[in-house]
């Protein structure tokens, strides 16, 4: 008899998170890039919606191959850790790129932005906006790459631990319909 004690939730959402952290950097480059080709930043939104459908086949996953981690809390604490530690290794490649690549990235963003506003039909009623956003880059005060990332890494957590409270009940009720016809031991 075979008695291996099972890998913690911890330990399956870092393996995990390792496959939603590239993702997620996926998304994060789509938008830097965005820059320099206006047509990367439309493929942002089906990638962001893309985002639970990943997480509930990690879920689901999770349920079939560990009976001990079949009860919502767990699952909720499993899509907390891989949104946890996916978000570690897009920040970590947010801000390589934003460092080492392009450090001007947010004065030629904020720069880029203000001559679009500028030129548009409305431009008259943004002239104060577009003046501070001129000002911000002349003086600098715009948000550093290592401010950006862990605001980013900050909200790609919550709204990781938002989505898996929501989905943890919802993979368990279908899951449980599906995959457990010999397990009953819920």
């Amino acid at each position: 008899m075979n008695t291996t004690k099972p890998k913690s939730i911890y330990r399956y959402g870092a393996e995990y998170g390792l496959y939603m952290g590239l993702f997620l950097a996926v998304i994060s480059l789509c938008f830097v890039f965005s820059l320099y080709r206006m047509e990367v930043s439309i493929a942002i939104y089906p990638l962001l919606l893309i985002v639970p459908a990943v997480l509930w086949f990690m879920m689901v996953r999770l349920y079939i191959k560990e009976p001990l981690y079949r009860i919502n809390s767990a699952l909720w604490m499993f899509g907390i850790c891989v949104f946890f530690f996916g978000s570690l290794i897009c920040g970590g490649v947010t801000l390589a790129y934003l460092y080492f690549v392009e450090p001007t990235f947010f004065s030629k963003y904020a720069t880029m932005t203000a001559d679009f506003i500028s030129s548009g039909p409305l431009a008259s009623q943004y002239e104060s906006e577009v003046e501070l956003l001129r000002n911000a880059v002349e003086r600098n005060q715009l948000p550093t790459s290592a401010d950006f990332v862990i605001s980013m890494m900050w909200t790609t957590v919550f709204m990781g631990s938002v989505t898996s409270m929501i989905m943890a009940p919802l993979v368990r009720l279908v899951a449980k319909k599906r995959f457990n016809g010999n397990n009953e031991n819920q």
